[in-house]
Formats: structure tokens, C-alpha cells, sequence
């Protein structure tokens, strides 16, 4: 019976896991987040409910896919990895179904992400306190920062990056889905994906080139360019924290890395580690402590988004991966360039780096070095 075999070759595998889709960030958005926004800043008491997008779910490929435990015609240790591959999709399934049902999807979410360690919250805590230790922090530029675009101009800008990096059939999009002023990579699709309405200052987009583009469009492009569709997309959650720690790593070694930005992933960690315990309310008012209000708020909603009674303890865990991958990948790569070079096989975790090594995966014909970098800011005036 189809239903129950064990082993199956690769192509089917990915025939089948195709048709697994997890746009978890769009369910994610409250139907009636504005609304609750205003009645959350109309009352000092109140906690956000939220109310969600019904999903429905169709669990056909996992029939099949759930009882595979060899992919028959590639490498051993690659069919482990791709055997890892389908419990995760499996395990976003979960979460995405679980959206709204508060217990549920808690416990999903930290089984899938984690919680933040007590080693991390210290961190986040002393960069809340602006002590960076040794982190390069980009110099202001009141030029660039005063430079304001739109959609167009941003789209005409990601076009030229795309080309000086060969990122053939990539193309920018707009989305209603995304966060306010919000970009997301969609690499199934091969878009940058952009709220229809930003505005954003060109230093800000200097970093969201090398964040978006430089870090995860150019790793997307590798891995599909190896042959194994898995690898040009979000394959495993182990690779959340070496994706986006890699993404905040190459700010820093471009000189993008704003004190902004990292003083809100540290903000994100501290709302989560009392999030556990804490109402969407408590959270506010402590995090309100090191942020104006309206930045809270969007602190806040980001760990609690996915539950509907936002009066609960607990958290949506995904984002603590930003601060704790940053420092894990900054521990490892920081004096290895050939590990560097090889995170840009594909959209892998740093522990499958000996497939590249072995040349079970293909090494990445590009990735960014400095002269290439400088070179793709040059074009969109952003130096």
C-alpha cells in the first residue's frame, strides 16, 4: 500500500513535500489586531484577544510521508537529514494548527523553538543596559537616515541587488500579510516580500538588503541550485537560529548592525523569558520600562501573537532564535571562513556542515565577501 511504504526516492519525497505548506507568518496576524491595539492603549488593565484566520487542514502528504524512513536513492546521511525534514514539517503543521488554542500552541512552540536560556536573558538584559561587549555596531549616518523610499524605490533597488548576485527569477512582492513597514523572504516563490505601504529610511535598508537578501535569498538560491529543492527552502527548525544568527552576523561584518536593531532582539528575548509566566499586561508594563509604549506594544505582540487570550502565560518562542543564533554563529564562524563560506550551500544548520565538507552537498559557487557586498551598496547609493 502506497500509505505504508517505507522506503521511496527522492524525487517523490519532494513531489510530496510540496505539497506541504506552512505560511504560519500570515496566520499569525490577527483579524482584529488594530482593533485590539486600540482597546489594549484605551484601558491600563486590559489584555489583548485576538481572534485568527481559519486554517484548514489537510494532512494527505503526511499519510504517506509518515511511515517513510529511507530515501532510497541519495546519500545515507542525506536521507537522515531528510527524514529530519518531514517530522519537522509535521511538528509546523502542528503549530500552525494550534494557532489560537493557547495551551496547545504554546507547548508546541517551545517544544519546536525552545525556551531562552537564563545565559541568554542575562545578555539581552545587559544590552538593554547598553553594554555590547565586543559587537560592532554600524556609525549613524544622518545622510542615509534622513533619506527616506518607497515601495518603488525599494523595488528598483532589490532588482539591481538581485542582478550584481545572480539571483535569477527573484522579484520583489507586495503583501497586506506582514507586520506594518514588514519585509519576509518567501523562498518557495522566490519574492522579497514588502508591506505595499513602506516608507523606510535608506540606512534601514542597507541592513535589510544584507539581512533579506545578502543572508537568506543568496543561501535559498545555493540550495535549490544543488538539485535538492529541500535545501533552497526552510527545511528544519535547528536552522532558525543558524539562519537568522547568520543573518545578524553578517550585519555586523558588513557594518550594517544598528543599535536599534540589536537592543530589539534583546528587548524580544526579555518580553519572552517573562512571558512564560506573564499576561501580554505585565509583560507591557515591564518591557515599557526600557521602551517607549508604542515600540512595547510591537515588542510585546511579536512573543504573543498566536494566542487568543493574550491574559495567559506563555509565548510564541520563535524569535529568541535572532539574539541566541547571532552569538552562537559568532562563536563558530567568526575566524572560519571556510565554515562561513559553506553556510551558503544551502539552507542548512550548522551541524550538517560536514556534508558540504564531504562534498555530499555542493560547495556554493557565491557567497558575499566584502568587495562583493560593498559593491551591490555602492549601486543603490547606500555607502
Amino acid at each position: 500500500m502506497i500509505g505504508r511504504k517505507k522506503t521511496m526516492p527522492y524525487a517523490e519525497v519532494e513531489t510530496l513535500l510540496s505539497r506541504v505548506t506552512s505560511p504560519i507568518s500570515l496566520y499569525l496576524t490577527p483579524v482584529n489586531y488594530e482593533r485590539e491595539r486600540e482597546r489594549f492603549f484605551e484601558s491600563s488593565t486590559y489584555n489583548p484577544q485576538f481572534r485568527y484566520r481559519p486554517w484548514k487542514r489537510n494532512d494527505a502528504a503526511f499519510s504517506v510521508l509518515r511511515h517513510v524512513t529511507e530515501v532510497t536513492d541519495i546519500d545515507p546521511e542525506l536521507s537522515k537529514y531528510i527524514i529530519n525534514v518531514i517530522a519537522d514539517k509535521q511538528q509546523a503543521v502542528n503549530l500552525l494548527a494550534s494557532i489560537g488554542r493557547d495551551g496547545d500552541f504554546v507547548t508546541i512552540s517551545q517544544d519546536r523553538f525552545g525556551l531562552p536560556s537564563a545565559k541568554l536573558f542575562a545578555r539581552a538584559c545587559k544590552i538593554l543596559r547598553r553594554q555590547y561587549g565586543d559587537v560592532r555596531l554600524a556609525q549613524r549616518n544622518k545622510e542615509l537616515r534622513d533619506r527616506m523610499l518607497t515601495f518603488d524605490e525599494v523595488e528598483s533597488l532589490f532588482t539591481t541587488v538581485f542582478e550584481v548576485f545572480g539571483l535569477e527569477g527573484w522579484t520583489v512582492g507586495k503583501s497586506k500579510g506582514i507586520v506594518s513597514q514588514g519585509f519576509r523572504t518567501a523562498a518557495k516563490t522566490k519574492r522579497i516580500m514588502i508591506d505595499p505601504d513602506v516608507v523606510i529610511s535608506a540606512e534601514k535598508i542597507r541592513k535589510t538588503i544584507v539581512h533579506e537578501i545578502v543572508t537568506h535569498a543568496l543561501r535559498s538560491q545555493n540550495g535549490f541550485a544543488t538539485g535538492y529543492e529541500f535545501l533552497g527552502k526552510p527545511n528544519v527548525s535547528e536552522y532558525l537560529d543558524d539562519e537568522e544568527g547568520l543573518a545578524t552576523f553578517n550585519e555586523e561584518r558588513f557594518g550594517v548592525l544598528r543599535e536599534i536593531d540589536l537592543r530589539r532582539k534583546a528587548a524580544t528575548v526579555y518580553a519572552m523569558y517573562i512571558g512564560r509566566y506573564s499576561s501580554f499586561r505585565q509583560v507591557f508594563d515591564a518591557v515599557s520600562a526600557v521602551y517607549p509604549k508604542r515600540n512595547a506594544f510591537d515588542v510585546v505582540f511579536k512573543v504573543k501573537r498566536g494566542l487568543s487570550d493574550t491574559s495567559q502565560p506563555g509565548c510564541y518562542y520563535k524569535d529568541a532564535a535572532y539574539l541566541r543564533g547571532f552569538f552562537k554563529v559568532r562563536k563558530r564562524l567568526a575566524t572560519d571562513e571556510t565554515g562561513y563560506r559553506n553556510m551558503y550551500a544551502g539552507k542548512i544548520p550548522m551541524k550538517y556542515l560536514y556534508l558540504v565538507e564531504e562534498g555530499i552537498i555542493p560547495k556554493p559557487k557565491v557567497y558575499p565577501t566584502p568587495e562583493l557586498v560593498t559593491k551591490v551598496l555602492k549601486a543603490g547609493g547606500l555607502v
